[in-house]
């Protein structure tokens, strides 16, 4: 899914092999890579995260080596 804010012509696929480490996960992620993202200001229901939750045991079941990386805070951005 691309936001429709996103400048697709700037944002886009990169030409070369990239590879990269998160440390605190201790996982290696490169070029190739099955790899889903879940990025978000708050991990809310708002933005869905529990959907998300849910979806990725069953990814995991179908494709033992997808990694998944999710990114946000805590907080609460609707009350």
């Amino acid at each position: 899914m691309i936001h429709e804010g996103v400048n697709t012509s700037s944002i886009r696929p990169l030409t070369s092999p990239i590879s990269f480490g998160l440390k605190k996960a201790k996982i290696s992620i490169k070029s190739g890579d099955p790899v889903v993202i879940f990025v978000n200001r708050n991990l809310e229901s708002y933005r869905g995260i529990h959907i998300s939750m849910r979806m990725f045991p069953i990814l995991q079941r179908l494709h033992p080596i997808v990694q998944a990386v999710i990114v946000g805070s805590d907080g609460i951005s609707y009350d």
